[in-house]
């Protein structure tokens, strides 16, 4: 053996020497340390490495790989053993019943030829080729549950198929009120509704014409909202074109419907935004109602608007006037021209209203007034205390009310000022004279009840007022 140069060499080299001996000897993971020492001990190589304890500690590492390389090979070979087995099942087992579930279901010739295989004798254990022969036997019965699922699901695909095609195109020959008694009787003689079972058949019909019916009501809907929205569209443009007569003051914000509804007719949008279904007189009533809503809303800042502005609204204001002075900050409010000379009018409606009452009260309080002189002997010597007394006991009664004089007010031959107070069943009068003025006053009353009794005629209306109202 030629010598060996141990300067040259590297401490991990000299390892890998050392266990290129061991295995060139026949060195394996079984092996003693004093037994290998006893082999390699006359091989030069052996003693590569100089001191014992290396020699042995290079001899544990050598011996840990080749137990891990033994366990590895033992494994594999064990693997290949049981798919071998595995594979002498299937050969000998694939036309057997699909019923059996072990060996002993499965006929003695067929059990023959499994054990005198090589391959079955391979596994030594008898235990473990009982639990392997079980595994195969559950195997082979959920694969042939899957090949039995999946040809019936290819079936019932088939038989939606023919379905689907039979609901198709302008004249379709099931659709979802069809029953399955119908398509039983259509379906007799072909091959996808034969090759299905009665309750395969039912499950697919359930889930077509579920299917169905799903697509009609999906249709209804939608059709159902394309109508809705057309009205929709057609309910918006009537308001629009209402709102915009009404902007233009063609149509007033107070007029009823009857008598808007000519003026609407005789416009040509009004034909193709309303149709039978539409009720012009709820969108007539919700116009005026969001305009009546936008009109609140402005009230209280117009009126302050008009008061920062130092403005008031009177009987003789024009709202041109009041437009030029507050247009700016009506605008910023967003406050348009429409709806502040609305606001405008209705003020001035109320002030009209309240004109028209004050005036009513005060005509009153003149008949009531001329009446009471009527009825007492009045003349120039009169004093104000008969006159006074012969009013009280000629108008009341004492059932009726009180006579209160409780604070004096100017009086003048055509005011009588008289307030009345409800209270429970009772009639409370409040007659403000002032004495002081009587007198002289007294001979313009008298003038004015001869020249009203003359205007009409000789006849007292008068009296027959004030006998009406009492």
């Amino acid at each position: 053996m030629e010598s060996i140069d141990l300067s040259s060499m590297t401490d991990i080299e000299k390892t890998k020497l050392f266990k290129s001996v061991l295995e060139e000897l026949g060195v394996t993971h079984e092996s003693r340390w004093l037994e290998t020492m006893k082999i390699c001990s006359a091989d030069p190589r052996y003693f590569v490495l100089s001191s014992y304890g290396r020699r042995h500690n290079a001899f544990a590492i050598y011996l840990s790989q080749a137990t891990k390389r033994a366990k590895v090979k033992r494994i594999l070979e064990t693997r290949r053993s049981y798919d071998e087995f595995f594979e002498v099942l299937e050969e000998h087992l694939k036309n057997e019943n699909n019923k059996a579930r072990s060996l002993e279901d499965c006929s003695s010739a067929t059990v023959r030829m499994v054990e005198e295989d090589p391959r079955y004798k391979a596994v030594s254990d008898h235990h473990e080729r009982r639990s392997m022969i079980r595994s195969f036997f559950i195997d082979r019965e959920r694969r042939m549950r899957d090949v039995h699922r999946a040809k019936r699901r290819e079936n019932m695909g088939a038989l939606r198929a023919v379905l689907d095609k039979h609901s198709s195109g302008e004249t379709p020959t099931f659709h979802e009120r069809t029953s399955f008694r119908q398509v039983c009787d259509v379906l007799a003689k072909d091959p996808a509704f034969l090759a299905l079972d009665e309750p395969d058949r039912s499950v697919v019909y359930d889930e077509w014409q579920n299917e169905q019916r799903a697509k009609v009501m999906e249709a209804r809907a939608k059709e159902k909202e394309r109508k809705r929205a057309q009205e929709r569209a057609k309910r918006g443009a009537f308001r629009e074109k209402l709102e915009e007569l009404i902007m233009s003051g063609e149509i007033e914000l107070t007029a009823r419907y009857k008598d808007v509804l000519p003026i609407l007719k005789e416009k040509k949008w009004f034909a193709s935004t309303v149709d039978q279904e539409t009720k012009t007189s709820d969108l007539y009533r919700d116009v005026i109602d969001a305009i009546e809503e936008k009109l609140a809303r402005h009230k209280d800042k117009f009126r302050s608007i008009l008061k920062d502005a130092g403005l008031s609204v009177e009987l003789g204001t024009t709202f041109l006037s009041i437009w030029e002075k507050t247009q700016p900050a009506l605008e910023e409010n967003k406050i348009s021209k429409f709806y502040a000379e609305a606001l405008f009018s209705r003020q001035q409606e109320k002030l009209t209203v309240a004109k028209k009452k004050e005036e009513k009260r005060v005509q009153r309080i003149k008949e009531d007034y001329w009446d009471l002189l009527r009825r007492k002997e009045v003349n120039e010597k009169s004093s104000w205390h008969e006159i006074k007394v012969g009013l009280i006991s000629r108008v009341l009664k004492p059932t009726e009310g009180t006579l209160c004089i409780n604070r004096c007010a100017v009086f003048s031959p055509d005011l009588l000022f008289r307030s009345l107070y409800p209270v429970g069943q009772r009639t409370r009068i409040s007659l403000h004279l002032e004495e002081r003025n009587y007198q002289k006053s007294l001979s313009t009353s008298t003038s004015l009840i001869g020249a009203r009794k003359k205007n009409v005629g000789g006849r007292d209306i008068g009296s027959q007022k004030g006998t009406n109202r009492r």
